[in-house]
C-alpha cells in the first residue's frame, strides 16, 4: 500500500516538472514578442508552479519516509524475532562478541532499507523523468 502511495507520489512530482518544461517555452517565446501581458502571466504560472512544486516535493518527502518506517518496523521485528529463537541472545552474551544486538539490529535494518528505498526512488524518478521528456520533445517535434 505504502509502496503505491510513493509511486503515485513520484508520478504527482512529475507534473510540475514537466509544466516547468512547458513554460519555458511560453516564456521565452512572450519575452520574443515582447508581450508584456504574457510576460506577467507567465511570471504568475511560475509562481504556481513553484508552489505545485513544493507541495508535491513534501507529499513525496512523507511517502518515502512513511514506506521506509513501516519496512524498517517489519524486518526489525523479523530480525528480533529470529534473534530471540534457540536463545541466540544468551549464546552472545556469554561469547560477549557484540554489544547491544537489539540497536545494532535496528541501526543495520534502518541503514539498509534507506539506501534501498533511495536507490529505489530515484531510478524510477530517472525513468520517468526520461519517459515524459522524451513524451513532451516527441510530441513538440511532432508539430
Amino acid at each position: 500500500m505504502f509502496a503505491l502511495g510513493l509511486f503515485a507520489c513520484l508520478l504527482l512530482n512529475l507534473a510540475p516538472a514537466i509544466a516547468v518544461n512547458r513554460w519555458n517555452k511560453f516564456f521565452f517565446d512572450a519575452l520574443q514578442n515582447k508581450d508584456e501581458r504574457l510576460i506577467l502571466l507567465s511570471i504568475g504560472l511560475m509562481l504556481a508552479l513553484a508552489f505545485a512544486s513544493a507541495l508535491t516535493s513534501v507529499a513525496l518527502l512523507q511517502a518515502r519516509m512513511r514506506f521506509q518506517l513501516r519496512w524498517r518496523e517489519w524486518l526489525t521485528r523479523t530480525l528480533v524475532r529470529r534473534w530471540m529463537e534457540r536463545r541466540r541472545f544468551y549464546q552472545l552474551s556469554v561469547l560477549r562478541l557484540i554489544d547491544n544486538p537489539e540497536a545494532r539490529i535496528s541501526e543495520d535494518g534502518r541503514i539498509a532499507i534507506e539506501l534501498f528505498v533511495d536507490l529505489l526512488r530515484a531510478s524510477r524518478n530517472a525513468l520517468l523523468m526520461a519517459a515524459s521528456s522524451s513524451a513532451c520533445c516527441g510530441s513538440s517535434a511532432a508539430r
